[in-house]
Formats: C-alpha cells, structure tokens, sequence
C-alpha cells in the first residue's frame, strides 16, 4: 500500500524523524498537544492509467502537512517532509512500484487561531504501479 510507503519513508528519514519522531498520522491529527509537533497526510485525488493486462500507472495526489505549535518548526518539518519525497523511488514491499515524485503545490501556510496550531502544507503528484 502506498500509504505504508509513506510512514516508511519519513519515519526512516532523519531530518523529518529528528523533528517528529514517528507521529505520523493518515487524515486528522489529534486533539492532544503532547502528539505535537507531528506531520500528516491525506490522499486527495488521484487517477489511473489501466491497460487490459495491469492497472497501469496511478497517479495520486497526496497533501502532507507538518504540525507545530510554532510556525518555524511546522515549515521545518514541511522542508524535511519536501526532501524526503521529492524525486523518491522504490519498490515497497508488498510490491508497489514508486516510480516518482512530483511536487504539485509548493505550500501554503494555515495558522488557525482557536487550535494554537501551526500547519504547513505541501502537495506532491506520486506516480506508481501496484504489485502484479
């Protein structure tokens, strides 16, 4: 599954497990602040490219979002999180095909005032093939 590709990814990249550790969370982040500062990520579109003999290459656009109750350390973690996947390929284990990683929004910046948290987000197209 790509999602697991994703926790993977970041959790054994160093300059994101060195601000986050392993809080990485698929959808909505909790309401507790002791799980910040954290990232998240969320599938948001996507569409695929099937042949009559496989189901082609997927192409999904995924929104990840670093968490801090501080501004500076939400984008660091958004830079982390940018290099971690730019350009990323691998096979995953269960045997998806990562062919690549393309940036698709640079990032906005959210700063919701009730919540006292930070969020940066930035959007990447991953283009794949699932196992066969």
């Amino acid at each position: 599954m790509i999602q697991a590709g994703f926790i993977a990814l970041l959790k054994n990249d160093s300059a994101t497990s060195a601000l986050i550790g392993a809080k990485i969370f698929q959808g909505a982040t909790p309401p507790d602040l002791t799980q910040y500062p954290c990232a998240s990520f969320k599938l948001v579109g996507g569409s695929g490219n099937p042949t009559f003999r496989t189901s082609g290459v997927n192409r999904q656009r995924v929104e990840f979002n670093g968490h801090a109750t501080d501004y500076p350390t939400a984008d660091a973690i958004r830079t982390a999180i940018t290099n971690a996947l730019d350009g990323w390929t691998q096979k995953l284990d269960d045997g998806t095909n990562v062919i690549t990683t393309l940036q698709a929004n640079p990032g906005t910046d959210f700063e919701p005032g009730e919540a006292r948290i930070f969020r940066c987000m930035v959007e990447f197209y991953v283009l794949y093939t699932q196992p066969s």
